[in-house]
């Protein structure tokens, strides 16, 4: 069971949109519940990096493999492009 509080015109905005889709407010959260555990994210691209992309945050907060340019021409050669 959950409860929610939400903004009364929010929550009337939503529900006429989920009227004329033909779903209940019910449906609505579940669906952004099932979204949420098949994408490991929000459906406003919100999400949880990947591994690889996290052990790049982390290095980079450490300083390591950090590369600076000061053009991007210098980033694309960088690059090897």
């Amino acid at each position: 069971m959950l409860q929610l509080q939400i903004e009364s015109e929010l929550q009337q905005e939503a529900e006429h949109i989920f009227q004329e889709l033909g779903i209940s407010a019910d449906i609505a959260v579940s669906m952004l519940y099932q979204y949420v555990c098949d994408e490991h994210r929000l459906p406003t691209g919100l999400h949880i990096p990947n591994k690889l992309t996290r052990e790049t945050i982390e290095k980079s907060q450490r300083g390591e493999d950090i590369t600076v340019c000061s053009s991007f021409e210098e980033f694309y050669e960088s690059l090897g492009m």
